[in-house]
Order: structure tokens, then sequence, then C-alpha cells
């Protein structure tokens, strides 16, 4: 199976236990003799509960790994986010960064025609002064100039933004892909309880 890959980290240290009961399942990975960069995945009445060394999610469905499965990092996002408050999104600067670029460059070598030139030009000095300016500082400071100070004929779902998986949570989503890749190989060590 082809898995999307998030982020690079190496697991071939770790060890892949699970333990399951009537009403639970653990799934945890970790080092022989210690609980460093250890992951909990812990199902249990329709949630999964993931807990270690990046951080604590709650999601509201169950996650069991299995050989044809895999992570798709934008539904366990939406599956974080339902009812929570918990945020496994973060502003990506340099993404938002390329929009920019990519639309000013478009402006500038003709392609979108159904402008007039006095429009191209307030489009190229808005990507310039008002995101391109304000892209690589804060999050808020980049939002308020560049949806504050849109031009009237844009939409606001125009400007420029862009959003990316937190890095802990791409590491939380790497080991469901791990444990996949466990299971399909067999490399898995089953405790009853």
């Amino acid at each position: 199976m082809n898995r999307t890959k998030y982020i690079d980290c190496d697991f071939s240290e770790h060890k892949f236990y699970i333990h399951k009961t009537d009403d639970i399942s653990v799934y945890h990975l970790k080092k022989d003799n210690t609980y460093w960069e250890s992951i909990k995945y812990i199902n249990t009445n329709g949630i999964l509960a993931v807990t270690g060394d990046y951080g604590n999610w709650i999601f509201c469905r169950e996650f069991h790994p299995g050989a044809n499965e895999g992570a798709s990092g934008h539904y366990w996002v939406e599956k974080l986010h339902i009812s929570s408050n918990q945020c496994g999104m973060e502003f990506d600067s340099e993404a938002t960064k390329n929009i920019i670029k990519q639309r000013i460059s478009d402006l500038e070598d003709g392609e979108n025609d159904d402008y007039s030139d006095e429009i191209k030009a307030e489009l190229i000095e808005y990507y310039n002064d008002e995101c391109l300016d304000y892209v690589d500082c804060s999050d808020h400071e980049y939002t308020s100039h560049a949806y504050m100070n849109h031009p009237y004929r844009m939409d606001t779902e125009d400007v420029p933004y862009c959003q990316d998986i937190k890095p802990w949570l791409k590491i939380i989503l790497e080991g469901f892909n791990e444990m996949c890749r466990r299971i399909e190989n067999n490399d898995v060590n089953i405790i009853y309880l």
C-alpha cells in the first residue's frame, strides 16, 4: 500500500505492542526500557485518545491499524476538530508566500487577461504591500493586513492563506502508518488481558 509520508520520523528502534480487553484496545509504539518518544493510541467507546511525547490528542473516532490501512491527515484533523477546541492545523507562511508570488507572476505575465491593466496593478500592489510584506509575521498580523486591506473587487476567500498539519500531529499520523506497516509485516507483539 502507498501511504502518505507526513514527516521524516524514525521508528526503527520502536517496538509495537497491542494490549486488548473487551472494552479497550491500546496500540503502543515505544523503545525498550524507556518511554522517550513513546506514543500510545487508546481506543474505547468510539474515541481515540493519543498520549505520549507528542502531545495529547482526542479524536471522535477509533483507529484500529490494519495491513491495508493508512492515515489520511485531513480526515484525522477533521475527527480531531469535531466538537473540540483542539487545533491540528497552523498557518503555513511558506506555502502562502508561494501562492502570493505565483499570483503576482501570473498577473505580470498576462495569465489573467480577464482583468484590466488598472485592476492588475491594484492586485499586484495588494499582493506586494499587504501580503508579501506581512506573510513572515505572525498568523494574526498577516491575516489582519491581508483580510482588512484586500481590494474591494476581491472576494475574501481569494485572500492567500495556507495551513498545514502541526508537526507533532504529523508524528502521530506517521505512527498510524507505522503500525499499519508493522501489521502488514507481522511485526507486532499482541497481549490480550
